[in-house]
């Protein structure tokens, strides 16, 4: 017959026998690991099938055929075409472990170069700046805020920070579950969308409603003439309406959550599955770094635009200032901005591929450190649904992973707690503004959790640290932030309050400090004052509720547009032959406390110490649980932090500090929110409740620690591990050992 035909010699299989080889064949060599891992069954049928097709031709005596690198003939000498093709360039095979990078079909190669760990780093690092720029500094900025705006009460200020926590909360466990076999960079695009959606959401309350009215400067002055019933219903009409925005707030943190679920579980684990065990840390430490990161920006940024005006079209004509306590500032302009962020980051998250590129040659290497008896096997589509009940179980027994999310549940505790109140505690002690609070607590914030996060990270880099390793380094770093927190015994003393710390000075019977707070005395108990807090310092350097309380009856301006109180009854003036009546400045009155320095530079050591646990915790979770949970395990590990930690810090903590509370200011509504705390027990609650959490998490870092036993342990330790696991070595593969006996 004409045509092209085979002879035996075509068929043969040239391979050379296992005495031929240069080397000798070493399972645990990485590269042989990774050869194993992608089915190259013989290290020398990539040689064979090479040489086929470039026509050579090579004897095999006694060889045997292989079906995996068997090739045919044509005829002409040259090597047929195999089977099954190789991908097209332009094509995209998620089994592949050489993805390219970019949208459809096209995948130019000038994107290539963002086609590695590090450009894919630099984008998550990006979008976990925006999430704790926006969830965790610029929302806990503008509460206050928002409650002078829009009449809200401290419960339901508080409720708009919680419902991010709460949405978190109920999708996490199906996201990470679900996700965990997923294109992940995809569904991180579709979260920065949503959330960007949210932070949109969080600024309609701004252009929906009228210009911000603040409060009438005729209630501001001791007027014996005005009647009580009226000082309610200057602001009760317009409170009602705006009030109805809350919704708007609530819905906007869901969309927060839902977008931001992904960040924190597929994100990081996206990072673990495409790097060597050694590098996960540093490049962990880089996004736990950016993390914390984040929230320091959001302080610093939402600090600037509080000391802009709410409605800049009308900044040039208000007769208020920052300093004033009926001030609103530009809450909103935060938002606009993560809004951008989020948005440009949707395109460059779905150009990656399902893996990076040398990611599945990575996972090969990788030594398997689960806990023993928790090694669990995931399935996909409805067979993931019915084992979902199992897969948590495996999670629940594994008893270094839960003593591990307890101590992480503790950190956040304390995180979550001084991140709300810390502002407060500062503008309490210190006698800051709300917006110097936060601007300060910012930039301690961004250098110190940096440095610590990056170090953390270093350190498990550097030393190639294992389960044990990071939970010993993280066990010394707690120690050692136990005792840095005892800087919360640092307090300034109380500036002096008439009525509250010190009796008025024009009539000292009026009020004994002992017996309670009352702002009410002879002297202005006459002037139907209202209970908006307006501080006033006194020329004998008292502070007062208002200049109504004062006793005063006159106001002007400075040179320095500052406003300027007279005709006071209620102070006793420093000069009597000015006048019988005293003055005052609008304002707080200077505290001279020389202690701020040495906190802020305790709380930057303090902050350093404690952001270095950040990457071992976070990368021990990852590796004490079964390869195949680890994203499911990341969501486990949100539930439980957030469900001990994050929900309950603000509302076991804020209860605490209001215990503290000197002076109230009662709303018409029958709400209250407190001016002013007693600076001495501030200190004592604070150092209380940080120092139980903190004790708690040392305790149960050493119970995770004592309770792990890893499925691949050796006893004796004389032998370096196998990079591969049993399961992945054929045993058709001769040992070394039976290759000598035979040439012998």
């Amino acid at each position: 017959m004409e045509g092209s035909y085979k002879t035996q010699e075509d068929d043969r299989i040239l391979l050379r026998p296992p005495s031929a080889v240069g080397t000798q064949t070493n399972f645990n060599d990485p590269q042989r690991a990774a050869e194993l891992e992608l089915g190259i069954d013989n290290p020398l049928a990539v040689e064979t099938e090479t040489s086929l097709q470039n026509g050579d031709a090579h004897e095999q005596n006694g060889g045997a055929s292989n079906g995996k690198t068997r090739t045919m003939s044509n005829g002409n000498g040259h090597a047929a075409e195999p089977d099954s093709l190789p991908p097209k360039p332009n094509e995209v095979d998620d089994d592949d472990d050489n993805p390219e990078c970019g949208w459809f079909r096209w995948r130019p190669n000038c994107l290539q170069c963002c086609n590695n760990i590090v450009g894919y780093t630099l984008f998550l690092s990006i979008f976990v700046i925006a999430q704790g720029m926006t969830v965790n500094g610029l929302v806990y900025v503008v509460i206050t805020t928002l409650e002078r705006r829009f009449g809200f009460t401290s419960v339901r200020s508080g409720f708009i920070s919680s419902s991010y926590d709460f949405t978190v909360m109920v999708i996490i466990i199906f996201v990470t579950y679900f996700g965990e076999k997923a294109h992940k960079p995809i569904w991180l695009g579709i979260g920065a969308g949503i959330f960007g959606i949210g932070s949109i959401i969080f600024t309609l309350p701004h252009f929906l409603t009228g210009d911000y009215v603040y409060q009438n400067s005729d209630f501001e002055l001791c007027d014996s003439n005005r009647t009580g019933d009226d000082l309610c219903t200057t602001t009760e009409v317009q409170d009602e309406n705006l009030v109805n925005y809350y919704a708007v707030f609530i819905l906007a943190q869901v969309f927060h959550g839902v977008g931001a679920s992904p960040l924190y579980t597929l994100g990081v684990t996206y990072i673990d599955e495409n790097v060597s065990s050694a590098a996960s840390g540093l490049y962990i430490g880089i996004f736990k770094a950016m993390a914390i990161l984040g929230p320091a920006i959001g302080y610093i940024m939402g600090g600037i635009f509080l000391g802009l005006y709410t409605d800049i079209q009308h900044a040039d004509d208000l007769d208020i200032t920052p300093e004033d306590p009926t001030w609103v500032g530009a809450w909103w302009l935060g938002f606009i901005v993560v809004a951008a962020i989020s948005f440009s980051l949707v395109i460059p998250f779905v150009g990656f591929g399902k893996t990076l590129p040398g990611g599945k040659k990575m996972f090969a290497q990788r030594e398997v450190e689960t806990q023993k008896g928790t090694e669990f096997e995931a399935k996909t589509g409805w067979q993931a649904v019915l084992q979902f009940p199992k897969a948590l179980w495996m999670l629940v027994k594994n008893l270094p992973f839960m003593f591990n999310n307890l101590s992480t549940a503790c950190e956040t505790f304390i995180l979550v707690a001084v991140g709300v109140f810390g502002p407060k505690y500062m503008e309490s002690q210190f006698n800051m503004t709300a917006g110097e609070a936060a601007i300060i607590a910012g930039i301690i914030v961004t250098p110190s959790s940096f440095i610590g996060a990056l170090f953390g990270g270093w350190v498990v880099k550097h030393y190639n640290l294992k389960y044990r390793g990071m939970m010993r380094f993280t066990l010394v770093v707690l120690i050692i932030s136990f005792g840095l927190q005892f800087l919360f015994l640092i307090s300034c003393a109380n500036v002096d309050f008439a009525g509250v710390t010190v009796n008025y000075g024009r009539n000292p019977a009026d009020i004994t400090p002992e017996e309670g707070s009352n702002i009410t005395a002879i002297c202005n108990d006459d002037c139907k004052c209202t209970n908006n807090f307006q501080p006033l310092c006194g020329e004998d350097a008292v502070m007062y509720y208002s200049p109504c309380h004062a006793g005063c009856t006159v106001k002007s301006t400075n040179e320095d547009s500052q406003s300027v109180y007279s005709e006071c009854d209620c102070i006793p003036p420093t000069n009597m032959t000015a006048g019988i009546l005293g003055t005052g400045d609008g304002g707080r009155c200077e505290q001279g406390c020389s202690k701020q320095l040495t906190f802020i530079i305790l709380t930057f050591l303090l902050i350093t110490v404690a952001a270095m646990i950040a990457v071992p915790q976070l990368t021990a979770t990852l590796r004490c649980v079964s390869q195949s949970q680890r994203t499911f395990a990341l969501g486990v590990q949100s539930v439980i932090y957030r469900c001990l930690g994050s929900v309950p810090a603000p509302i076991i903590f804020g209860s605490l500090i209001d215990r503290t509370c000197l002076i109230w200011e009662d709303e018409c509504d029958g709400s209250r929110n407190c001016w002013m705390y007693d600076n001495v027990e501030l200190s004592r609650y604070t150092l209380i409740m940080l120092q139980s959490a903190k004790g708690l998490s040392i305790i149960f870092i050493i119970l995770a620690l004592v309770t792990y036993r890893p499925a691949t342990e050796n006893p004796t330790e004389s032998a370096a591990p196998s990079t591969i696991s049993k399961d992945v070595m054929p045993p058709e593969i001769p040992r070394v050992e039976d290759i000598e006996d035979e040439k012998v």
